[in-house]
C-alpha cells in the first residue's frame, strides 16, 4: 500500500491533522494547548522547557517544509522552471513580514529567517536542477 502524506508527519501534526490537538490562532498570540503561556512559568526551568518544546515544533516543521522543497525539485523539473523565481521569493517575503507585524515578531527577524529558508532552498533546488 501506498504510503499517503499523513503516514510521514510526525506525531504531532497527525494528531492536529486527525484534530486530537489544537492549535488557537490570534494576531497577538499564539497557544497550543499542550504549551503553558509563558506568563504561567514561575521560573526560568519552566520557561526553558516550554521554549525547548517550542524549537522541537520548529525544527518539525522546517523538516516538512524540506520535503516540501524536495517535490518542488521534481515539478520544476517537469515544469521547465527555474531554481529562483524572483517574483516569488518576493511575495513569500513580503507575506512573511506582513504576517510577522500581525503576529507582534520583529519584521526584520523573520525577513532575515526566510530569506536564509529561501536562499537554502535556492541552492538545494540548483544542485539537483544543474
Amino acid at each position: 500500500m501506498r504510503k499517503s502524506f499523513v503516514d510521514y508527519l510526525p506525531d504531532l501534526f497527525k494528531k492536529l491533522l486527525t484534530k486530537k490537538v489544537h492549535l488557537n490562532f490570534s494576531t497577538k498570540d499564539f497557544q497550543m494547548t499542550n504549551l503553558r503561556p509563558p506568563q504561567k512559568c514561575n521560573s526560568m526551568a519552566e520557561l526553558r522547557k516550554e521554549i525547548d518544546a517550542i524549537d522541537i515544533l520548529l525544527l518539525d516543521l522546517l523538516a516538512i517544509r524540506s520535503r516540501y522543497i524536495d517535490s518542488a525539485i521534481d515539478l520544476k523539473r517537469i515544469e521547465g522552471l527555474p531554481a529562483r523565481t524572483v517574483d516569488r521569493v518576493a511575495k513569500v517575503l513580503n507575506r512573511v513580514k506582513e504576517r510577522a507585524t500581525e503576529v507582534g515578531l520583529d519584521e526584520k527577524l523573520a525577513e532575515t529567517l526566510w530569506s536564509e529558508l529561501i536562499e537554502w532552498s535556492i541552492e538545494r533546488e540548483s544542485k539537483h536542477l544543474g
